[in-house]
């Protein structure tokens, strides 16, 4: 039971932690990606009827493996809402992705599209992860942020969802908002959700951001730029489109002139 429930020091001193990179890391990088192409290619000629099963199926799956860390972290730790309280990005993108699921809300997808793919896509890559394959951990970091980015796959390649430059917009004014709302919150509890209250103590992205714009709360600038530039990147595969219809229309009407 170790192996799948145990924690803190006397997992790693049997078990070992977790390695960025490791062949155990490449190996869920590349299942991922396999799903990533699989799952929604599989659904793109299933009946509606299919598609609502696989979405409310997704919807629950993931809310169920989110559970999974309060039950097995409030069994072994307990619980303390400095660190328990859904006030994450990714925790942010959850419930925008289920919702999303439950209701096919465009607002819900561009929230998906850009929390999700902006935060899960670096999680993965660079996971803050100590526990290994099989440990209740690790299944739920990796399912996860896996189905963050699965979900607006799936929108996009079988839904036909699209963002505009109006989505854009609309998210970083969310997102900025966010911040403001968990800073609020962080103060209240003396907690450090999104490390906008205070640096974290490992190396991180924010220790260049520190460098650059100062210490608390300057840093914070850095990470706004940081996120509103992902956003800009995510937004240019629909840009790209939408700026080339635009300019078959101007040409069109330059000629029917």
């Amino acid at each position: 039971m170790e192996r799948f429930f145990g924690f803190g020091e006397d997992y790693f001193h049997q078990y070992g932690r977790f390695e960025t990179f490791s062949i155990e890391h490449l190996l869920m990088l590349v299942g991922c990606i396999a799903l990533w192409i699989l799952i929604p290619l599989s659904m793109r000629n299933r009946s509606e009827k299919a598609q609502a099963v696989f979405r409310i199926s997704l919807a629950c799956f993931m809310l169920f493996t989110e559970s999974t860390w309060y039950i097995w972290y409030g069994l072994q730790h307990g619980l303390d809402v400095k660190v328990s309280l859904p006030l994450q990005l990714c925790s942010f993108a959850l419930y925008s992705s289920v919702l999303l699921l439950f209701t096919g809300k465009q607002i819900f997808f561009e929230l998906s599209y850009f929390l999700g793919l902006g935060g899960a896509l670096q999680a993965l890559i660079t996971p803050n992860l100590e526990y290994h394959f099989l440990h209740v951990r690790w299944f739920h970091f990796t399912v996860i942020h896996f189905t963050l980015i699965l979900v607006p796959l799936y929108f996009i390649i079988v839904q036909k969802y699209r963002i505009t430059y109006k989505s854009l917009f609309r998210v970083m004014g969310i997102s900025t908002g966010l911040m403001a709302f968990v800073m609020i919150m962080n103060q209240i509890l003396g907690a450090n959700y999104m490390f906008i209250n205070g640096q974290p103590e490992f190396p991180s992205m924010i220790d260049i951001f520190v460098k650059i714009f100062g210490p608390w709360p300057f840093y914070i600038v850095g990470m706004l730029l940081l996120a509103f530039f992902i956003f800009i990147v995510l937004y240019l595969p629909f840009g790209e489109r939408q700026l080339a219809a635009f300019l078959r229309e101007r040409r069109a009407a330059r000629k029917d002139f």
